[in-house]
C-alpha cells in the first residue's frame, strides 16, 4: 500500500505515536518519550490524520507545523519512571491548572539509605594469610 511517499507492508497501516523528546522546567532538563495517548491528547490529533492529512511526504525529516506548536507550551505531564531510568509520559494536561489528580499507577515514596562504615578499619599484617590463618610466610 502507498500513501505519498509512504510505503507499507501490512494491507492497513497503524498509525501510532513514540516521540522522544527533551523536557524541561526551572528544575532542569531531561528526556522522556511520549507515546500515543499523551501525544494524541496534547496536539488533539490522532496520528494518522497527523501523518495523512499534514506530513510532508516529499521531506519526511520536516515536523508538521501541529507538532511544532507543542514546543515551548507549559505542560503538565504524568510520568512513570521505569527500573531502567528511562521517563515515559502516560498523561499530559493544561499547564494551567492548579489541580493534581492521582493516577491509579502505584507509586513509592523512600528514603534512601547511607551504608553502614566498614566495621575493620585496620589492614591485615603483611605476612598474615588472608582468611584469618595463622600461617606466616617464612621470609628467608
Amino acid at each position: 500500500m502507498e500513501l505519498g511517499s509512504i510505503a507499507t507492508k501490512c494491507p492497513t497501516p497503524n498509525f501510532r505515536y513514540c516521540v522522544n523528546a527533551t523536557i524541561a522546567d526551572e528544575t532542569g532538563t531531561t528526556n522522556a518519550v511520549f507515546f500515543n495517548d499523551s501525544m494524541q491528547e496534547m496536539l488533539n490529533i490522532r496520528c494518522k490524520d497527523m501523518v495523512t492529512k499534514y506530513a510532508d511526504t516529499t521531506n519526511p525529516k520536516m515536523i508538521p507545523q501541529q507538532l511544532k506548536s507543542a514546543v515551548d507550551k507549559s505542560r503538565r505531564l504524568h510520568l512513570t519512571l521505569k527500573n531502567d531510568g528511562k521517563i515515559v509520559v502516560n498523561n499530559v494536561s493544561n499547564g494551567t491548572s492548579d489541580t493534581i489528580t492521582q493516577s491509579s499507577a502505584r507509586t513509592s515514596t523512600f528514603t534512601p539509605t547511607t551504608p553502614l562504615p566498614k566495621a575493620a578499619t585496620s589492614k591485615r599484617p603483611l605476612d598474615e594469610t588472608p582468611g584469618g590463618t595463622d600461617k606466616r610466610v617464612k621470609r628467608s
